[in-house]
């Protein structure tokens, strides 16, 4: 047998991989988010993280996750 020989796109193809994995993952998640998640329900983690860049990522509004992070954060 002979020696093979590796090209570029060779060793990038597993991090490309990884990263469309990842993207795809938060995509589905943030979908999930929003359609399986009622207003009634608790403030999400990715609620919690979108409130601290004023981004929506739940069906709560913005105001609302702030307003819930906020007691959390005195509470502790």
């Amino acid at each position: 047998m002979g020696v093979q020989e590796f090209e570029l796109i060779d060793y990038v193809a597993p991090v490309v991989v990884g990263v469309i994995f990842s993207v795809v993952l938060f995509f589905l998640s943030v979908c999930i988010n929003f359609t399986c998640i009622k207003k009634n329900d608790d403030i999400t983690e990715f609620e919690r993280w979108g409130a601290k860049y004023n981004l929506r990522m739940g069906p709560h509004r913005l105001d609302v996750t702030k307003q819930f992070t906020d007691k959390i954060r005195v509470d502790l």
